[in-house]
Order: structure tokens, then C-alpha cells, then sequence
């Protein structure tokens, strides 16, 4: 469970060839979405991303995927909260979803977790940065010594 915070990815091959003595060997991989994309765990979203999709015909690797579309606006749609947590309703409440999301719209650090751990999208901060870098030199104030002292 949440593969994507297990730094070892030997320990998931370990795990995942362990089962080949065993007829009914099976590996289950659950997680909602993570930051790093050169994280072991990425490479099995996005192949269960491309078998899904109908590129990847792998028999032995059973996918499913439930995240919001990061091309939609997710904020305020219950749909795609829905998509994302098809138990919420029955496991946890919608108002419950509802607060938590309003919650962290106030903090950048806690939107992209909610964005993360509740909607299953992989978004990183570097990818949203509030300033931005081409800009820096405007920024640029020069301020007399007596004005540092006030």
C-alpha cells in the first residue's frame, strides 16, 4: 500500500518474482499518486496507464487506475471527485471531501498533497512555482544602506 512513499524498488521485484513458485502467486500494488516521476512505482502507473489504454497487452498484469482528469477542472466537480474515489460515499463522506479540499486551497503545500493523496494526480511543486524564473531581475530593489537598518 501507497507504493509511491517505498523508496526500495528491489524490494518490489523481490516481492513481484517471489510469487513464480507458487501457481496463484499474485502482487497487488496500491497507492494513490506521488511526486517523483523516476520513482519505481511511476513506471507501473504509466504501464497500467498504457494497458488501460489498449498499447500494452501484458496478460499477467491486471490495471486499474482511478485518478481526476488534470485537463479538467476537478476543484468543483463532485464527478470528478468521484472518479478519483469511487468508494466516497460509502467509505468516507463527500462533505468530508468537500472540507478537506476547501482546506487546502489556502496552502500551496497542501493543495498539491490534496491534489496528490485525494484526486491521484502526480503533480510536482517545481511544476507550479509561484515566481517565475525568466522574471528574477525585475524583481530587483536597491535599497540604501539606511533603509536596511529601518
Amino acid at each position: 500500500d501507497e507504493c509511491h512513499a517505498h523508496a526500495d524498488p528491489e524490494l518490489f521485484q523481490a516481492l513481484r518474482y517471489n510469487t513464480d513458485a507458487r501457481d496463484n502467486g499474485l502482487v497487488v500494488c496500491i497507492s494513490t499518486a506521488g511526486k517523483d516521476t523516476s520513482h519505481w512505482y511511476y513506471g507501473i502507473y504509466q504501464k497500467s496507464k498504457r494497458i488501460l489504454a489498449g498499447e500494452d497487452l501484458d496478460t499477467v498484469h491486471y490495471a486499474e487506475v482511478y485518478e481526476a482528469d488534470p485537463d479538467k477542472e476537478f476543484a468543483n466537480d463532485p464527478d470528478q471527485w468521484h472518479k478519483c474515489n469511487p468508494s466516497m460515499g460509502t467509505s468516507f463522506p463527500v462533505d468530508r471531501f468537500r472540507r478537506d479540499l476547501e482546506s487546502a486551497k489556502g496552502n500551496l503545500g497542501e493543495w498539491l498533497n490534496f491534489q496528490r493523496l485525494k484526486l491521484n494526480l502526480w503533480v510536482r511543486e517545481d511544476e507550479v512555482c509561484w515566481l517565475d524564473v525568466a522574471g528574477w531581475s525585475d524583481q530587483e530593489k536597491h535599497l540604501t544602506d539606511e533603509a536596511l537598518k529601518e
